[in-house]
């Protein structure tokens, strides 16, 4: 069993492909090998496809509706930057590209799972939780700093008591801010100092107690603290702050903005401006060394990661965000550099807005409810140890471990038919949470337009590879909202062309797109076997076997429709407890993965030795593989005529047929297992029960099924040729 995820990953690479023409490129200096032009598309929907445009938000009345990106006529269309993110996502993966196109985010986490895991080892001491303090904002100084302080534990019952609170409307006030309304803000408490057997010091409240403190209230997660034992029932008083404060890092507080960039804890402190005043913002927090490592808003807050997501990414290879080459999808659809004395470059491909052919036809789907991926799900998003599941759950990589690396580029595998998850009980009853979508039919096509300008022919050819997959069988693009359905499955067809080359003794109409396409190709054999550790050859190591392409190529190839894409929310928590530590399966076999010969901080760059085709090498190539097919189409035949043979013929005359089947194997990949099969099957025909029923036409055949096999490259060759040389008088 493994976990359940709607998308998967086409594994991120050591080996960067980096062309070694990037600074030849431009818009106004023709490539002698370059090629302008237009190619007509078309987009075919094999399932209920929506690009969104106009949303309708959902109210208490009624589920939301996404509808169709449209035209100023009410027409839907695709917008030309969709297309190019779907293509250029598909060359990225294809060309070994950078993984450069992700923001810097430093992720957070909070697991209860287990008291053992390695969130609950960050916290030290007993109980495990964060130390408390006062977050203010130090305007004179222009920083964020913490007064810290001392804390006890106080039970909700005592507060509900003490403060002759309503219970009903306190067990309603389910997040802080409105515990904290209730409270009408931060109320001080007196109190006396007790110790509990498990929650360390506690505070009983007394109005002439020894101490006096502010009661801090967080969120009450599940049911109420008089539910069951497992509900949150303790609150907190913070005391006893220190005179002196201590100032948080800025790296720190950006990863904590960020953490609670959505939180409506967060919120309420800022609507309160409680930074500015006194006594503050009643935070948790955790010491790295001398410094202030992390804060957070709950005793058992949600914990930034160690690495960022560009450290992640550079754990695979530096060169995917530190290198000043462009690769081949930068080159060709163009890039922004985000470093001011980096130079941009325009793209020399234009893809125009995709209209429909004739009207549209819309589906009216159930309403469901969007879910969408955390990149912090760790035993998807962070490169496991091994797929499937793991021996324990202590083994699991999260961004906490040193040389922890990203699972790679996520894509969403194509689905056969469109299955929307159905609401369940408690869904059907909140429309606020409900959506409904309104796509085109599957059958529905739209035309579209490529324009592209001084294109080397290999770059033509990697954007002709990017439109169908290289041609492969049964492989379709991904676009627009519901993936996760099986909605957005379509398929890119040439319709027509028209190439403009720089020079007129470049090859032309068909041969040239064949060319490119040959260019493409061998290009990138040639790379990846460069890369591999036993140096190999493009026919040893060839780039089809790569893992980035079989995964590629295997979500591209429609996959069944599930009930419910995503696991059940307390399913993999579940696991985790009973020490079923699952892990995401790959979207592909890569277990013959050859070692790379590069390593983690190699400086990589253009390789001046992998070059595109020339004419020469591509008519060269061309014959070969013409050769190749003809020959393949010649064994396909004489099987063919073998089975149609084997319907007529005798038992001992079905041996010679067999025979000749597993020399033609043999011969063709001579491996153990099929010399181990040859050799059964010689020894067979070698039987003087087998030799003695065939005539003089079957002896024949039987040794010209033998004769291509070089003496002794067979053990039971010898034997054979004997028992065949005694049936025909020779022996």
């Amino acid at each position: 069993m493994s976990i359940k995820t709607p998308y998967n990953f086409a594994p991120l690479s050591r080996f960067i492909y980096l062309p070694n023409w990037a600074g030849q490129v431009s818009h106004d200096l023709p490539f002698s090998d370059g090629v302008s032009g237009t190619l007509n598309m078309e987009l075919e929907c094999h399932t209920d496809t929506l690009v969104g445009g106009e949303q309708q938000p959902a109210t208490e009345q009624q589920a939301g509706l996404v509808e169709f990106y449209k035209d100023p006529d009410g027409s839907p269309v695709i917008p030309g930057s969709s297309l190019k993110g779907m293509l250029s996502n598909v060359l990225e993966i294809a060309s070994f590209a950078r993984f450069n196109r992700l923001d810097d985010k430093r992720y957070s986490v909070r697991d209860l799972s287990s008291a053992n895991n390695f969130y609950f080892q960050q916290f030290p001491g007993n109980p495990k939780g964060g130390q408390a303090g006062w977050l203010t904002y130090n305007a004179n100084k222009g920083q964020w700093q913490i007064t810290p302080c001392k804390m006890a534990r106080i039970h909700q019952r005592e507060i509900i008591s003490h403060l002759k609170l309503d219970k009903n409307a306190w067990k309603k006030a389910g997040t802080a801010s409105q515990r904290y309304k209730l409270l009408k803000g931060i109320q001080d408490i007196g109190f006396n100092i007790d110790q509990h057997k498990t929650k360390g010091t506690i505070a009983q409240p007394d109005a002439k107690g020894e101490q006096q403190g502010k009661l801090v209230v967080t969120g009450q997660p599940g049911p109420a603290f008089d539910v069951n034992k497992r509900s949150k029932k303790w609150e907190f008083v913070f005391y006893a702050p220190q005179d002196s404060s201590e100032a948080v890092p800025q790296r720190v507080m950006k990863d904590f903005m960020f953490i609670h960039s959505e939180s409506d804890e967060w919120a309420h402190w800022q609507r309160q401006r409680a930074a500015y005043g006194e006594p503050g913002i009643p935070v948790f927090y955790l010491k790295d060394g001398s410094n202030i490592g992390s804060i957070g808003l709950a005793y058992l807050y949600r914990l930034a990661y160690k690495n960022t997501t560009h450290d992640a990414v550079n754990n695979t290879q530096v060169s995917h965000l530190n290198s000043d080459s462009p690769d081949l999808p930068a080159l060709i659809f163009g890039h922004i550099s985000e470093d001011k004395n980096k130079p941009s470059l325009r793209g020399r491909v234009n893809i125009g807005a995709a209209e429909i052919s004739g009207a549209a036809e819309y589906q009216n789907l159930p309403a469901t409810v969007l879910g969408g991926p955390k990149p912090s799900y760790y035993p998807a998003y962070v490169r496991q140890k091994r797929s499937g599941q793991l021996d324990n759950p202590k083994d699991y990589r999260t961004l906490m471990n040193d040389a922890a690396e990203l699972s790679g580029w996520k894509r969403y595998p194509t689905r056969d038919r469109v299955r929307v998850t159905k609401l369940d009980g408690e869904q059907q009853k909140n429309t606020k949470i409900q959506v409904k979508l309104k796509p085109v039919k599957a059958g529905s096509t739209f035309r579209f337009k490529i324009h592209f300008h001084n294109l080397r022919e290999v770059e033509l050819g990697a954007l002709l590879w990017s439109l169908d997959f290289g041609g492969a069988d049964n492989c379709y693009h991904n676009i627009g909202m519901g993936k996760p359905f099986g909605m957005g499955r379509v398929s890119l067809k040439l319709n027509a062309y028209h190439l403009e080359t720089n020079q007129v003794q470049q090859l032309q109409g068909t041969e040239l797109l064949d060319k490119a396409r040959f260019s493409f190709i061998q290009l990138m054999n040639d790379a990846y076997a460069s890369a591999c550790e036993d140096q190999a050859t493009p026919e040893e190591r060839p780039w089809h076997n790569s893992p980035q392409i079989k995964a590629l190529l295997a979500m591209a190839t429609p996959q069944d429709s599930a009930d419910s894409p995503y696991m059940a929310l307390n399913d993999h928590a579940d696991s985790k407890k009973s020490g079923k530590a699952y892990t995401l399966e790959p979207a592909a076999n890569t277990d013959v993965t050859p070692p790379l010969a590069v390593g983690r901080d190699d400086k990589l760059g253009p390789d001046n030795a992998i070059n595109p085709l020339s004419d020469a090498d591509f008519a060269e190539m061309k014959a070969k593989q013409q050769a190749e097919q003809a020959a393949r189409e010649q064994k396909r035949q004489a099987e063919q005529a073998r089975q149609a043979q084997m319907a007529e013929a005798s038992a001992e005359q079905q041996q010679v047929l067999a025979l000749e089947r597993l020399v033609e194997d043999y011969l063709d990949k001579p491996t153990g297992t099929a010399r181990k099969k040859l050799n059964n099957q010689l020894r067979k025909c070698a039987k003087a029960a087998v030799i003695e029923q065939l005539d003089a036409t079957w002896l024949d055949k039987c040794q010209a099924a033998i004769a291509p096999l070089e003496p002794g490259s067979v053990n039971e060759l010898a034997k054979l040729q004997k028992a065949l040389d005694k049936a025909t008088g020779k022996g």
